[in-house]
């Protein structure tokens, strides 16, 4: 539902656990149970573009990839990173999936200047580092927070 507040803005009732906006666009995306949507904010409307169903029970946390271009975002649940990329006519395709973190995943950060580059923080007291070019089996450098 989308409604005319009296200051003129728009405001729309989406659900989520999870949300980001991609810079310099009218994207919002949303996560939620079993299900990640794709919006398309505008002026006098809010539309639903497309919605993908996820194999995760809740999605904890969404970023974009600050490097605009890429249209790429990851979405975490629980232990559990999910790689997407936001392509042509606004289709969303997943490109990886992996575990991150031993225990629940409780923040991730993507490279500002590389698109390929994240870390990601946990329970378990590990910061991991990973490289989406390689193996996502293991992080690609590892710090202990203890």
């Amino acid at each position: 539902m989308v409604v005319m507040r009296g200051d003129g803005l728009m405001s729309a009732d989406v659900r989520g656990t999870a949300l980001d906006v991609l810079a310099n666009t009218e994207y919002l995306i949303v996560g939620g149970s079993n299900q990640i949507s794709l919006y398309l904010m505008g002026s006098s409307s809010t539309s639903t573009i497309t919605k993908i169903r996820t194999n995760r029970s809740l999605v904890r946390l969404l970023k974009f990839n600050p490097v605009i271009a890429t249209g790429r975002f990851a979405s975490v649940s629980g232990q559990y990173i999910d790689i997407y990329t936001l392509g042509q006519h606004a289709q969303i395709q997943q490109l990886a999936s992996f575990t991150a973190q031993n225990r629940k995943v409780s923040d991730f950060c993507w490279c500002p200047h590389d698109e390929q580059l994240m870390i990601s923080c946990g329970e378990s007291d590990y910061v991991n580092c990973w490289d989406l070019r390689v193996n996502l089996t293991k992080p690609t450098f590892q710090v202990t927070a203890a």
